[in-house]
């Protein structure tokens, strides 16, 4: 039997793609850096939100070149620090303490899917209410994790880039559908990051509020309207303003304002 050795320098299995505007994807994903974090409890999350932005970026170079299923990694990786942020801001000082410890010393430490199921068992008021309210969401990210994770797990032929770049090995070989629709799952990576944002606090929605942002002095910037037409939606929007955490903020924000800590 006889096997093709293609050597190191010319194997022909990776190519790179054509990411339809590239560039907007990039501006899209850099201004989640501008919705910032700028008061005592949650000013440390910036560095999480930079590396957040970073990986959402090394996921549009890593496909452009090739890497796909690098790419989807990439994106979820940033999808993980975003739940992680979410997760410190729910726990109390001491516990967030000694979870930041584990975190950082690299000790034993929840996964996303540990550390959603935690909050939930802890019942935690904030959580259980955007579980409830919120519910089309959390749906939304496991589904979304699943998928990604068939590119990253290398599960299907066509998962494979020995297939994927020479289809004609194997007959009947179904469309490459997670290259093809790479923009679509991008997107939504970028809204369900944009989403989670909004589950520490709902200054990027307010500071719309031509009111609250009169009566405010924040670093961070409000969410526009067509970043939210594009990564947020119109429903999720409606489900989260049903939130305590937007109401009681909307009240504040309404009568004082929002000022930055020191």
């Amino acid at each position: 039997m006889q096997h093709t050795c293609y050597g190191v320098h010319n194997r022909p299995f990776v190519r790179p793609i054509i990411l339809v505007n590239k560039e907007q994807y990039l501006l899209d994903i850099a201004y989640i850096e501008r919705i910032m974090f700028d008061d005592q409890t949650t000013y440390s999350y910036n560095t999480f939100l930079h590396e957040i932005v970073q990986l959402m970026i090394n996921s549009i170079h890593l496909f452009v070149s090739g890497y796909y299923d690098n790419a989807y990694y990439s994106i979820r990786q940033a999808l993980e620090l975003s739940v992680l942020i979410y997760y410190f801001s729910l726990l109390s000082d001491q516990e967030k303490k000694q979870k930041q410890q584990a975190w950082i010393s690299g000790q034993n430490f929840p996964t996303l899917a540990t550390m959603l199921n935690n909050l939930k068992h802890k019942k935690i008021k904030k959580h259980m209410d955007f579980l409830e309210t919120l519910t089309p969401f959390f749906g939304e990210l496991y589904t979304y994790l699943n998928k990604i994770n068939k590119a990253i797990h290398k599960q299907g032929w066509y998962n494979l880039y020995v297939i994927q770049n020479k289809s004609g090995i194997i007959k009947h070989v179904p469309n490459n559908e997670m290259v093809i629709n790479f923009p679509n799952y991008l997107e939504k990576g970028i809204g369900l990051i944009a989403k989670i944002r909004l589950l520490i606090d709902a200054l990027p929605l307010l500071l719309n509020n031509p009111i609250i942002a009169q009566k405010s002095h924040r670093l961070t910037e409000g969410y526009t309207e067509d970043f939210i037409k594009k990564y947020i939606g119109t429903d999720f929007i409606r489900r989260y303003q049903s939130t305590n955490l937007y109401q009681s903020q909307l009240t504040l924000g309404l009568r004082e304002g929002f000022h930055l800590i020191t």
